[in-house]
């Protein structure tokens, strides 16, 4: 059985501190999916899976992307 995602899939963002990282990452990253570890986070990728250690994470928040959230009524 083949699972798929929904649309209803949040989408993340993790703004990161990449200076001292021997990975090449460009902050912020749009992983889509997020597992928070006791020593960092992993940060799922369509490509590949980043495990980044707390000392490297600024932010990590949940953005939501579906089109009916940018209209406002007056």
């Amino acid at each position: 059985m083949n699972a798929t995602m929904s649309q209803s899939t949040p989408t993340y963002e993790a703004h990161l501190d990449t200076a001292d990282m021997p990975l090449d990452l460009t902050s912020p990253v749009r992983p889509v999916d997020v597992l928070f570890y006791d020593s960092g986070i992993w940060l799922v990728r369509e490509q590949d899976r980043v495990f980044v250690p707390y000392r490297h994470v600024n932010v990590v928040r949940e953005v939501d992307e579906s089109p009916e959230d940018d209209t406002t009524e007056p």
